[in-house]
């Protein structure tokens, strides 16, 4: 599972979606990237599995 960090960026950069916000999206996934301490590649996966949870797929 990913981390509350992940969970709380990945719940922004859909908010942000959501409302037709690409600076607010842009901004969430660059910020996710450049703070979490796992590989880019790893953040990806945490934060497309986060997106998976929070939509209920």
């Amino acid at each position: 599972m990913a981390s509350d960090f992940i969970e709380t960026k990945t719940a922004e950069a859909l908010a942000a979606n959501a409302a037709g916000d690409a600076q607010g999206l842009a901004h969430a996934l660059i910020e996710a990237i450049h703070e979490n301490d796992a590989p880019f590649e790893q953040t990806i996966a945490d934060m497309t599995d986060a997106v998976r949870r929070q939509n209920g797929s």
